[in-house]
């Protein structure tokens, strides 16, 4: 809703100038996610825990485009309906398959180093540019996995209510 985006932006302080700057960070991200998308996955097919959740290289491969489409959705800057579907349908996948938050969360925080990396290392902004830009991407981050956590709340709450219903 309109209501949770504002207050996702506004807590995680997303809005206004700092919005801009994710976006320009996500540019400089974006010209390396393909790499970082790979090194994500590549440490996920590393370890049985994880590999579980990827029987066959087609789901693999789906989930990695929808992965690499999401991200796209959370560096525009843009906190708009499209990005909040998307989260969710990300927070609903990870109920469905019953993936541990730890897992969840390692990988992420792996890929979002990377991510702070490509904006900091080499880039266009140099010292304190890159440091702002840096922080507001780890921010970003931080909101999203709040938002796909809270998918992920609702729908297994919607899962339990069916569940008593019958």
């Amino acid at each position: 809703t309109k209501q949770a985006r504002n207050e996702t932006s506004e807590w995680f302080d997303l809005t206004g100038e700092n919005a801009s700057l994710l976006a320009e960070a996500g540019r400089a991200v974006w010209k390396n996610i393909d790499g970082i998308l790979d090194g994500f996955y590549d440490g996920l097919m590393a370890r049985g825990e994880t590999r579980a959740f990827f029987p066959t290289p087609e789901i693999a491969a789906h989930a990695k485009a929808a992965q690499k489409a999401h991200w796209g959705r959370l560096l525009s800057g843009r906190f708009d309906q499209e990005y909040l579907d998307s989260a969710e349908r990300v927070g609903r996948a990870h109920f469905k398959i019953q993936l541990p938050f730890d897992l969840y969360l390692g990988g992420y925080a792996r890929a979002g180093s990377e991510m702070i990396a490509a904006v900091t290392k080499n880039g266009p902004f140099g010292g304190r540019a890159s440091t702002a830009r840096a922080q507001v991407l780890m921010r970003a981050l931080l909101a999203d996995c709040e938002v796909v956590i809270q998918a992920f709340f609702e729908a297994q709450n919607e899962d339990q209510a069916q569940t008593l219903e019958r």
